[in-house]
């Protein structure tokens, strides 16, 4: 066999192993598989993968007999973290090869959510929600849930934006809307509020019922933006 393609058949079989592999977790609260409510928390680029545990920490106050899964990204970025490898975080990143790291990133969250949730899943208990990239990663995961799976609702906190790719759609066939909020900053630098808006309407436009927050804040996670998400758990379904 050729060395070139024996090398390209090797890095395949590696990716696809990776694909497939668990990413860390924190869990929190009470078994995910009994517990009436689990919630997902998916850190922002950069941040630490046990970042939003003290956010978990808050909701099960709020949500005592919920269970609170938080996962790390796969991939480094300076001290931290990302959901997408680092070399695609600049705006001349390939569509293409974008698209395929979010979808990998999906894959390798569902991968690690999915034995948590035991049999059967019953997915309209889970509520993703997340900071930043985490955000968008919130929608993402939503979107690329197994065959069925129709999350309760999720929680985009100042985030939306991948580059320019386009934002997922939707599965079809749930029996109840998908319920979601969005959060951001009017004084946000990080992610302007222009991407909150496109995030709002493109949710909407795939029929989700959208709760909008603006708040007076920059790139964080405002009391305002963390009672929203605390009443999203709620969120009838």
């Amino acid at each position: 066999m050729p060395p070139l393609l024996l090398t390209l058949l090797l890095h395949a079989a590696l990716t696809l192993d990776r694909v497939h592999e668990p990413l860390p977790l924190r869990a929190l609260g009470a078994e995910a598989a009994t517990a009436p409510i689990v919630v997902v928390l998916l850190h922002g680029r950069g941040a630490a993968g046990n970042d939003l545990v003290g956010l978990g920490q808050e909701l099960l106050r709020d949500h005592p007999g919920a269970a609170v899964l938080v996962p790390a990204a796969p991939h480094p970025f300076g001290p931290g973290k990302a959901w997408i490898p680092s070399d695609l975080s600049g705006p001349s990143a390939s569509p293409t090869r974008l698209r395929a790291a979010a979808d990998d990133a999906v894959r390798r969250l569902w991968v690690t959510v999915t034995p948590r949730l035991g049999t059967p899943m019953r997915c309209n208990r889970v509520v993703v929600a997340g900071f930043s990239q985490g955000g968008r990663m919130a929608f993402e995961m939503a979107a690329g849930a197994p065959a069925g799976c129709h999350v309760r609702a999720i929680g985009i906190l100042s985030g939306g934006s991948m580059n320019q790719l386009a934002f997922p759609r939707l599965p079809k066939g749930r029996s109840t809307p998908l319920v979601a909020l969005v959060a951001h900053g009017t004084l946000d630098t990080v992610v302007p509020m222009d991407v909150a808006n496109a995030v709002r309407l493109a949710l909407q436009g795939e029929g989700a019922q959208v709760t909008f927050v603006p708040f007076e804040a920059g790139h964080t996670i405002p009391p305002m933006a963390r009672n929203a998400l605390s009443e999203l758990v709620l969120a009838p379904n």
